[in-house]
């Protein structure tokens, strides 16, 4: 049985290519609501209300299911934080930190650089940019 609800927001079932285009219909039938000329709502055409707070509005809507749910969820590595205090051991206090998973990946590949390579001191790291600049001019494919 198809479920035949006014909004595409309160419909259940797998999402559907029609269900997008209406979602996104009514995204820009909501962003019109200065164009109407009274009182009544550009997404579900009802009075008594605006778009900014229509319960038809998916935009509204998610923002408000977002900011009723405590979860985060990493593009990274798919850890998924369910309060506040998980999110910001991972995630980092503010948007201007990166996450630990993509710091730990950072060290990993540090780890492995200097692990994986001799080291070499100073002087000797001089001779070898020394004698690689030098074979690449004497080299008969420089120029």
């Amino acid at each position: 049985m198809t479920d035949v609800s006014f909004s595409v927001v309160y419909r259940k079932g797998s999402l559907t290519a029609a269900d997008y285009d209406e979602a996104i219909k009514d995204l820009q039938n909501a962003k019109r609501q200065d164009e109407c000329r009274h009182l009544c709502c550009s997404v579900c055409e009802d009075t008594g209300h605006t778009a900014e707070t229509c319960h038809h509005n998916p935009l509204l809507l998610a923002r408000q299911y977002a900011a009723a749910t405590s979860i985060w969820n990493c593009y990274h590595c798919g850890f998924i934080a369910t309060n506040d205090e998980e999110a910001r051991e991972h995630f980092g206090k503010n948007d201007l930190q990166d996450a630990k998973c993509v710091l730990t990946s950072q060290l990993k590949m540090l780890e492995k650089t200097v692990f994986d390579y001799p080291e070499f001191t100073i002087a000797q790291a001089i001779d070898a940019l020394r004698a690689h600049v030098s074979g690449a001019k004497d080299s008969p494919d420089a120029e």
